[in-house]
């Protein structure tokens, strides 16, 4: 299940640095409007996403008949895309923990 969740974030790499740009945005606006609660919201949405894109990129690199032929059950995969969304989940919760801080 490991490789399985590297292998959803490292197909990710790239969102990543779109998700950081727009997480500093989010950060300046939240801190230019003195609202931390928007930031918080538009964190957890955008780490959502993360999870949801990841089901489209599975799509379009056709990796479901390829994980078909592996050495892992379906209910791998599926708890590898559980275990990414509360990856994700708790990443929001730490970046928004930390912005409250702020």
């Amino acid at each position: 299940m490991k490789g399985l969740l590297l292998k959803d974030i490292l197909m990710m790499k790239s969102y990543v640095r779109t998700l950081g740009v727009l997480i500093v945005v989010y950060l300046v606006s939240g801190i230019t409007w003195d609202n931390v609660f928007f930031f918080a919201g538009m964190s957890g949405i955008l780490c959502v996403m993360m999870v949801m894109s990841s089901f489209s990129y599975d799509h379009y690199a056709k990796w479901d008949p390829y994980g078909a032929s592996l050495p892992v059950t379906r209910s791998d995969m599926v708890g590898a895309k559980y275990l990414l969304a509360l990856v994700m989940m708790g990443l929001g919760a730490v970046i928004t923990g930390l912005m409250c801080l702020v």
